[in-house]
């Protein structure tokens, strides 16, 4: 079981000869609302039905199965190399608990403006903090 923010979520991929099959339960508020998918890869599979299990709960994703997806990170080195022609710079700034639950935070900074975020791995700590600057008024 892990948590993301008050919901609480269970993965289980399945291998299938023609792909994989992921299922997602998602506990809210003292029920389970389950969803399945199967596609060509883990990821993909993944993806659909966490999008799919959190609709159930309604909450809606902007993911599009059809379409490539981009995280903050990716959108935030791809907007930085067009406008302002640098790089993204991310800085560990913390990382504290036990090596089994451990919580990272990085700061991103890109032409002066920075934000943080937090995460259960270093790559989960950069993409918040990556979607923090995206989100923030520019200045």
């Amino acid at each position: 079981m892990k948590m993301a923010g008050e919901i609480r979520y269970y993965y289980m991929p399945t291998s299938l000869p023609n792909g994989s099959k992921a299922t997602i339960t998602i506990e809210k508020d003292g029920k389970e609302y389950t969803a399945s998918c199967e596609a060509k890869d883990k990821k993909e599979a993944k993806r659909m039905a966490a999008a799919a299990a959190l609709k159930k709960i309604g909450i809606e994703t902007n993911y599009d199965p059809g379409a490539e997806q981009v995280t903050a990170v990716s959108h935030l080195y791809q907007g930085a190399a067009k406008k302002i022609h640098s790089k993204p710079i991310f800085k560990l700034i913390n990382e504290e608990g036990p090596d089994h639950n451990k919580t990272f935070t990085y700061e991103v900074i890109v032409d002066g403006e920075s934000a943080t975020g937090k995460g259960g791995s270093k790559k989960a700590a950069m993409e918040e903090a990556a979607r923090n600057l995206l989100n923030q008024p520019l200045t």
